[in-house]
């Protein structure tokens, strides 16, 4: 607690406002991760898939790796 206490200090904002935040922080990142998981469970249910290669080759890609 002391870690929030500080840090509302240098914002000079109350703790309670710092662990709202992050808390409202937490659930929206977290809705948004399972809505990702939901939409690629029903993609692979209905075949709507990209094959391994194609995804490991594309991820290689953005790291400047040939797949």
């Amino acid at each position: 607690m002391a870690k929030i206490g500080a840090l509302a200090g240098r914002w000079t904002v109350r703790s309670d406002y710092i662990v709202n935040q992050a808390i409202e922080q937490y659930i929206e990142a977290n809705t948004l991760q399972m809505q990702r998981i939901s939409d690629g469970i029903a993609a692979a249910c209905d075949s709507k898939v990209a094959p391994t290669g194609e995804v490991f080759g594309g991820i290689a890609a953005m790291h400047g790796r040939s797949g």
